[in-house]
């Protein structure tokens, strides 16, 4: 299980996007224990490493909506939310 940290970015962006009513916050909670708990990603979600940013990984929440985040020995680090475009 890792630690967690959110990036102030993050945050912003979820809370607007969960006000906006983009997708749940049950469908981010099931992702977020996924990836604390080390869990395998399922492929539906296609995570994957972004190469121009290594360690950085990204997977699509729910249709076009990205979550960035990265680990860092025991540390899972959300650092954004978007559109594919919009980060």
């Amino acid at each position: 299980m890792y630690t967690v940290k959110y990036q102030s970015r993050f945050k912003k962006h979820l809370q607007n996007l969960l006000r906006a009513q983009r997708f749940s916050k049950k469908d981010f909670k099931a992702i977020e224990e996924l990836i604390v708990n080390g869990t395998p990603i399922p492929e539906k979600y296609d995570d994957h490493v972004i190469k121009s940013h290594k360690p950085r990984r990204a997977l699509f929440i729910k249709g076009s909506w990205l979550l960035i985040y990265e680990y860092h020995d025991d540390q899972v680090t959300f650092l954004d939310v978007g559109r594919h475009g919009e980060i």
